[in-house]
This record gives C-alpha cells, sequence and structure tokens, in this order.
C-alpha cells in the first residue's frame, strides 16, 4: 500500500475545508504513526477526488462504510473509534460533539445512534485493516441530510526510558447521510434567546435557527440596525464564509466598531445569501440604558418611529408658519414702502 504520510493528511483535512470538517494530527514522533484512507464508493454524492463520504441511503437497505486503516509502526497500534455529530458553533463554524452533546430538541436522531462500528481496532505492526461501518436499514427514512465526521485516534510509545515519546496521531474523516430528498428552499428563523450589549462599540448576537435537514455550507449573513428615533442610527455589517449544520441553532455576533447606540427601539433585518439560498428575516428590539435587550412587536417600533415624524413634522410646520411670516412681514413692508411714495 504506498500511501504517503504527508499526502495523506493533507487528502483528508482537505475535506474539512471544504464542509467544515475539522481534521487534526498531533505528532510528536516522526516514525510513529499511521495512516487512514477512506474507502469512497462508486456511487458517492460528492465531488470527484473528495476524501468523504456522501451516499443516498435507500429505504429498506442497510449500507456498508469503510476505511483502510495502515500501522507503519514496529508495535501493534490500538485505534479508537468515534462517529461524531455535526453542530453550528458560535458564529457559523460546523464543530463535531458526541450524541450527549446534542441538542435533542433540534437532532432528535444524531447519526452516530444510526449506525454501528467498533469503539477500538487494533492494527498490528505493518499491516493494513479494515475498517467497516455499518448504517442499518432505516423505516422510515429520514427527510434531508444528516453530518457527522468519523474520527479516528491511534496512540503509540516509541523509545525506552526517558527517551520514551508519546505519539498521537488524529483523523476526521467526513460523513453525510442523505435520506428522503427535501425539495423545499431552507428558510432560516430567528430565535428568542437575547444577549446584552454595550452602548458604545456595540456587539450585536442573535440566535440563528437551523429547523431544516440542510447543509448549509457557505452563505454570507448582513444585519442591517436602523433606530426607531433617530435616522442616522443607521448600521450595517456582513459576514461571509458562514457554515451551518443540518438541525442546528447557533449564536451569531455582529460588531459595530465606531457605533454608538442609544437606548430605544430598533429594527433589525438578517440577509441571508448562498449559492442556492437567500432569505430576509425582520425583528424589532427594545435597547435599555443598560444594553439589555427585549424583542418588541412591530407596532411598539412603528409607534415609536411614529413619535419621530410627529417631531418632523411639528418642525416643519414651525418652519414653514416662520417662513409665511416673514413673506407677510416682507409685504407689507414693501407695500408701505410703496404707499408712503
Amino acid at each position: 500500500m504506498a500511501l504517503h504520510r504527508a499526502a495523506q493528511v493533507a487528502s483528508v483535512l482537505l475535506a474539512g475545508l471544504i464542509f467544515g470538517f475539522t481534521g487534526s494530527m498531533q505528532t510528536h514522533a516522526a516514525d510513529n504513526a499511521f495512516m487512514v484512507r477512506p474507502n469512497i464508493p462508486t456511487d458517492n454524492k460528492a465531488p470527484k477526488n473528495s476524501n468523504y463520504f456522501q451516499v443516498q441511503l435507500k429505504r429498506h437497505d442497510s449500507r456498508q462504510l469503510g476505511l483502510t486503516l495502515y500501522n507503519e509502526n514496529t508495535q501493534p497500534l490500538k485505534v479508537n473509534v468515534a462517529v461524531l455529530n455535526a453542530i453550528t458553533a458560535t458564529n457559523g463554524r460546523v464543530v463535531y460533539v458526541p450524541a450527549k452533546q446534542v441538542d435533542r430538541k433540534m437532532l432528535p436522531r444524531p447519526v452516530s445512534e444510526l449506525i454501528h462500528y467498533p469503539r477500538t481496532v487494533t492494527v498490528k505492526s505493518r499491516t493494513i485493516t479494515q475498517l467497516t461501518l455499518t448504517v442499518p436499514a432505516q423505516a422510515p427514512l429520514f427527510r434531508g441530510t444528516k453530518a457527522a465526521a468519523i474520527q479516528l485516534t491511534g496512540q503509540t510509545t516509541g523509545g525506552k526510558g526517558k527517551a520514551a515519546v508519546t505519539n498521537r496521531v488524529r483523523y476526521q474523516v467526513g460523513l453525510l447521510l442523505q435520506g428522503k430528498k427535501v425539495t423545499q428552499t431552507p428558510q432560516l428563523a430567528i430565535g428568542t434567546k437575547t444577549w446584552p450589549t454595550k452602548l458604545v462599540n456595540p456587539r450585536l448576537k442573535v440566535q440563528v435557527v437551523n429547523a431544516n435537514p440542510h447543509f448549509i455550507r457557505n452563505a454570507t449573513f448582513r444585519l442591517d440596525v436602523q433606530g426607531a428615533r433617530a435616522l442616522f442610527l443607521n448600521y450595517h455589517k456582513r459576514v461571509s464564509g458562514i457554515k451551518i449544520a443540518p438541525n442546528s441553532q447557533f449564536q451569531m455576533g455582529f460588531g459595530f466598531h465606531g457605533a454608538r447606540l442609544q437606548s430605544g427601539y430598533y429594527r433589525l433585518q438578517l440577509h441571508v445569501s448562498g449559492t442556492a439560498h437567500k432569505q430576509a428575516m425582520t425583528r424589532f428590539i427594545r435597547v435599555s440604558r443598560g444594553g439589555d435587550i427585549t424583542y418588541v412587536a412591530q407596532r411598539d417600533y412603528q409607534l415609536a418611529r411614529r413619535w419621530l415624524w410627529l417631531v418632523l413634522g411639528g418642525i416643519v410646520l414651525v418652519v414653514a408658519a416662520l417662513v409665511t411670516w416673514l413673506l407677510v412681514v416682507r409685504a407689507r413692508r414693501r407695500k408701505n414702502h410703496a404707499s408712503s411714495h
């Protein structure tokens, strides 16, 4: 099996760059390591030459996935195997966690509970071992996409006595399982949770909810903030490269450096754009003098906005009355001047 260690590590981590799969390798001894190669099936749905699994499941049919493990050590290698579930971390980063860290309200059936696999595999010295993971037939078949990563961790000790060196290598191979096709465009939502902010250089945080079984791979968010009582309180912030795991929610922060909020009512408009996803969401908030934020109804914002227009209208009426009075005075003076001659 002619596999070059550096090339294999690079290929596994490349899958992480595409879909947010986080791969890591920790090593302390160049001569103690193992290599992993996913056995990509011929019907893999991922782009050609990809090193992650993206397979379509069929109702009542089980599916097997394979990885090739090679131990180039002079000692047997124990490899720990785990299937981790995709969730979305703060600011749109996909991370992979055990089932106990999954929000069951968002994802009742994590991938790790659907797959059968050995938790440990022993690879003899300088040999190849095949690791098989089985996805049993799903009845009923779930909708959309489930995302996960297959994590393999090997650890050996090289040398003797004080010269002994511990070597740990960890791979994460991406896994996307596709169930029933979902035709509708995924729609995100703004959650109800809020976080306080500073009024000077504020950082507004929004809870984004993806209740859909869709993996959003490269989205751009733009948050527009408009004050109700001051037209100049109008801020915009754009963030790109956001990845969102299926059936997950996360906190998205928008920093407005140099801005200064006042207590009062504001309109938030969150615009989402991506390869096949465009959406705009609107919410209304009230900011207290201490920076606490509360979601309010649209009518509260409109009432505050109406107050602004009443003030502006009053100013316009006063200016109009003043201009009218000046014109009348000027006309009388001209008339008096003309009659005196």
